[in-house]
């Protein structure tokens, strides 16, 4: 399980295993960048290069989960539409 700061293992049954907590709990960047992107959405934060500019990121998640699930290749050009 992982939380801010934070990590536990737990076993399958639920108890705890082992964890690793850091103090002081930073906020980690994933986290500080979704923040950021919430706040473009909300409109409350300029967008410096609009939704354009993220499709081909984008296009090579959708492929690597694609190849994933086929079991086969998939180029990120095929979720570009």
């Amino acid at each position: 399980m992982v939380e801010r700061g934070s990590v536990r293992r737990l076993d399958p049954a639920g108890h705890l295993i082992e964890s690793l907590t850091r103090e002081p709990a930073w906020p980690c960047a994933a986290a500080s960048q979704i923040d950021c992107f919430c706040r473009v959405l909300d409109g409350q934060r300029p967008n410096p290069s609009g939704p354009a500019a993220h499709l081909p990121h984008t296009a090579f998640l959708a492929a690597a989960y694609g190849s994933q699930a086929a079991a086969r290749t998939c180029h990120p050009k095929e979720f570009l539409a």
